[in-house]
């Protein structure tokens, strides 16, 4: 999971569709509305959607610790962007908080850092364990995008999830936003996913609450 996150760099998510299009963002849009007809439009929740259940919220320090964070698009959901994320959880005054500290990695290895660690929160934890993390805007390095290599300028950056004593190592939920460059394009729909490292070493990305493996190739 991503105070004010100042500018930090998100993923060109439609920048794929790019290539060879005379017009690509009439073509992206008209790619949007058919999957939104086909799909369903989604819908973010307050109470921390995604697939994630709710549950209980875990006492200060039971989440605390280093993931791999996963941001995953519904339009190339197999290909995510990586971060390293330090999750710090504190008692606020209206109960638990968390902070994060996620840093970029190259979409070679999912495991190099590839810009400057980004700092958010605090963000209120309800007794639920649901949370909606507003982020800001977002700006991460092409270095770190999988699908094009470019640069992306995202902004309104909110994630809706759960953090919960049941799963104190996996943590899941939806993300929205608006992405600006390099062309415009509605997050609504996306994934994160934040798994707990085990013996020292990040695991690999999984797109969603149901933990589907990630597929760069």
């Amino acid at each position: 999971m991503l105070a004010a996150l100042g500018r930090v760099r998100l993923l060109p998510l439609a920048a794929v569709f790019l290539a060879g299009c005379p017009n690509p963002q009439g073509q992206f849009d008209d790619f949007g509305t058919r999957y939104e007809k086909t799909m369903g439009a989604s819908s973010s929740s307050s109470t921390g959607a995604g697939g994630a259940a709710a549950c209980t919220a875990p006492a200060v320090g039971m989440a605390d610790g280093t993931y791999m964070l996963a941001l995953s698009t519904k339009l190339s959901p197999k290909k995510p962007l990586a971060f390293k994320a330090d999750i710090t959880t504190m008692q606020g005054p209206n109960g638990l908080q968390f902070s994060m500290v996620a840093t970029p990695l190259s979409y070679t290895d999912q495991m190099t850092a590839v810009q400057a660690p980004i700092t958010v929160g605090p963000f209120d934890v309800a007794a639920d364990g649901s949370f909606d993390a507003t982020l800001g805007t977002l700006m991460i390095t092409g270095m770190a995008n999988p699908i094009t290599m470019q640069d992306i300028t995202a902004n309104a950056v909110i994630i809706h999830g759960h953090l919960c004593t049941q799963t104190p190592n996996f943590v899941c939920g939806t993300a929205e936003g608006k992405v600006t460059m390099p062309i415009m394009f509605d997050l609504a729909g996306s994934a994160f996913t934040l798994q707990k490292e085990q013996n020292g070493m990040l695991p690999a990305p999984v797109i969603d609450c149901a933990m589907t493996p990630a597929k760069y190739m």
